[in-house]
């Protein structure tokens, strides 16, 4: 998914870089939600299907594979890492420690079983949908949790490219 501005320039970059892996690309949404939205209703068939933010271009290949192998079983697969920071939870002007090894932090790619995730996005969208297996969830779904990998952080921030490019400096 690709917002319709983008999608004349990703082109033109797969043209330059010989990219000839057959793909579709579809219109993103005004939100999240609506991009996946989007994007499922140009999927055909059976099977499974990863929803990965563009934003966490680190993902290792191990946790993508692993994400597939367990949701052939599971049907909902999310890759996490643990917390390692203190947590505070804060509510209306107080805040308390909470046990940090309750929590987790979720990344991408979700791996679902496709009629399953489908079937999740005809319900109407919810402020609390804030990823895919928050929507699956919502329809009283388990979601199985698998380990991701450090270096997939979301790159949203200036400071997260510096991080980024440091740790591709350290791959190399």
């Amino acid at each position: 998914m690709l917002p319709e501005t983008q999608q004349s320039l990703w082109k033109q970059l797969c043209h330059e870089a010989r990219f000839t892996i057959p793909h579709t690309i579809v219109a993103g949404g005004e939100t999240r939600y609506q991009s996946v939205k989007n994007g499922l209703s140009s999927i055909t068939g059976e099977g499974l299907v990863g929803v990965h933010d563009g934003v966490r271009p680190l993902v290792s290949s191990e946790v993508i594979t692993r994400c597939y192998k367990e949701a052939e079983t599971k049907k909902a697969v999310v890759p996490v890492v643990d917390t390692i920071e203190t947590l505070r939870k804060v509510s209306n002007g107080k805040s308390e420690t909470v046990n940090r090894n309750e929590y987790k932090f979720v990344q991408t790619p979700q791996v679902f079983d496709i009629k399953l995730l489908k079937r999740a996005y005809m319900q109407n969208f919810n402020p609390s949908f804030t990823d895919d297996a928050s929507v699956v969830e919502a329809m009283n779904i388990p979601i199985y949790l698998t380990e991701g990998n450090e270096e997939n952080i979301k790159i949203t921030t200036p400071f997260d490219l510096k991080i980024a490019e440091t740790l591709l400096s350290c791959s190399t």
